[in-house]
């Protein structure tokens, strides 16, 4: 099925990623924030540094050399695909991923950075945060652009930590193409403290950025979830290695939580609960590889709210969230039953490549899709993406 399948419709992938250059970070930082991230070297390895704290996000950082694509896909690749590789152009540079994606039956897809997504977890400064995620999108513009001929749709990065330098970031990212912008799920760190991104006092950016029709990407990441768990078992908050040893009762507590899932379905119970959906109802939120364990819990909750505390909101939970919302279907159990949950218009595919937890072979996450009826696949495999993109031209 996932051969053919880009031969009927068009094919929009909601989670691709790029990997980094050693200078992503670095090349275009102000005069007095050098020291700001760098790299060092620790017995022969090269290791992350940000704000003078050893930063464990992943186990190599400069990306040069990682696990393959679709290595945890399941036991079958596990076995066949070797433990590491050299990294090819196509995780660095956008020609050779856009032949890759012809070659592969891929129209368009959103790129999601990989270090980029965790580094404004590691800064507890609202200017710094600011600083960071500037200079790492002017490097995104010069390596990628924000759209590389309509079919390479990369995400900068935009921290709400600052207003009104969120709102001139937003502006800047615009005025070069974005298409998408990745925003940290979870809560946001401003110099009062931490706060949800739902409140009335972000409005005037969610007021531009639904003008704009952009994308608001909400990508796996550190959003806090770290912190909570950290919180439990008496670790420092500073303590933020996702690949640090642990031991298996730690281990288990971290599996039972949920990488992201907990966070996620708080934060999505923030944007339908404090209103910011309603206030903003073309808001394009896409919470892309959070896992689905958080989508069945919330729309039961949403559910019972709505059948016994209807005075609690101004419309019906469950339809906001299928409005705004679109469900990424990543290594669900059964993602046809999530489908028919959802709406086969909120559901978008997307298969991490080149990340070794996605997929080898993208396409052939159709062949998951057996139940669904042509027009639901095609929705589904690209045609919701591209609606979000506003992409009207043909594959």
């Amino acid at each position: 099925m996932g051969e053919h399948a880009a031969a009927r419709f068009p094919i929009a992938d909601a989670d691709n990623h790029l990997y980094e250059t050693r200078d992503a970070f670095t090349r275009h930082l102000p005069p007095g924030y050098e020291d700001l991230i760098r790299f060092i070297e620790i017995d022969g390895r090269q290791q992350l540094v940000i704000k003078n704290k050893l930063s464990f996000i992943l186990p190599n950082p400069t990306l040069e050399k990682v696990a393959p694509p679709g290595k945890y896909e399941s036991d079958e690749t596990i076995e066949n695909l070797p433990r590491v590789i050299v990294s090819p152009p196509e995780f660095f540079e956008p020609e050779p991923r856009l032949r890759w994606m012809r070659e592969t039956g891929i129209d368009r897809a959103v790129l999601f950075p990989t270090l980029g997504l965790s580094v404004e977890g590691r800064l507890n400064d609202p200017v710094e945060r600011c600083v960071l995620v500037h200079a790492f999108n002017r490097w995104l513009l010069d390596q990628w652009t924000f759209n590389y001929e309509d079919a390479l749709f990369a995400a900068p990065l935009v921290t709400l930590s600052r207003l009104d330098q969120a709102m001139a970031e937003l502006d800047w990212v615009m005025e070069n193409g974005a298409k998408i912008i990745y925003v940290q799920p979870g809560f946001v760190v401003t110099d009062r403290g931490r706060t949800s991104m739902a409140l009335p006092e972000f409005d005037p950016f969610w007021r531009n950025a639904e003008d704009y029709g952009v994308i608001v990407g909400m990508h796996s990441g550190d959003g806090g979830q770290t912190r909570y768990m950290n919180e439990w078992e008496g670790t420092p908050d500073q303590d933020l290695s996702y690949f640090g040893k642990r031991d298996r009762s730690s281990a288990a507590f971290r599996a039972f939580i949920g990488q992201y899932e907990r966070v996620t379905q708080d934060l999505m119970g923030s944007l339908v609960c404090h209103g910011l959906l309603t206030r903003f109802p073309r808001l394009k939120i896409l919470p892309a590889e959070q896992g689905t364990g958080w989508v069945r819990p919330t729309f039961r909750r949403f559910e019972e709210m709505w059948a016994t505390q209807r005075q609690l909101f101004d419309e019906n939970p469950l339809e906001v969230m299928r409005r705004n919302v679109k469900i990424h279907l990543f290594r669900d159990r059964d993602p046809v039953e999530l489908v028919r949950l959802v709406g086969a218009d909120a559901a978008v595919f997307g298969s991490d490549f080149p990340h070794p937890e996605g997929q080898a072979n993208p396409l052939e996450f159709a062949d998951k899709l057996v139940g669904l009826d042509e027009d639901e696949l095609a929705l589904v495999m690209g045609g919701n993406l591209d609606q979000m993109l506003g992409v009207t031209q043909p594959a």
